[in-house]
């Protein structure tokens, strides 16, 4: 999945999702490993993975597993949508 296509599928995320505890930034941060920080749990970042366009979430401190969030960012959108 290409950073456009990311930034786009992103941009429809509401800001906060309180049932979830889910907090969406406005624009993806860009790591150098190519892959996108579209926010956080309170606790993890919620990554869109370069390769394969999962969105995980990642501790950034390691004390916690990277957990499979969702397959893609565009099924994240449906997904926060249709709980919402």
């Amino acid at each position: 999945m290409d950073q456009d296509a990311i930034a786009q599928s992103a941009a429809r995320l509401p800001r906060r999702f309180e049932p979830l505890l889910l907090t969406f930034y406005a624009a993806p941060r860009w790591l150098d490993s190519g892959s996108a920080v579209l926010g956080s749990d309170e606790r993890t970042e919620l990554r869109v993975e370069a390769d394969s366009g999962r969105v995980t979430s990642v501790d950034p401190e390691s004390q916690l597993p990277t957990r499979l969030v969702n397959s893609t960012v565009e099924q994240l959108v449906r997904c926060v949508d249709a709980y919402g």
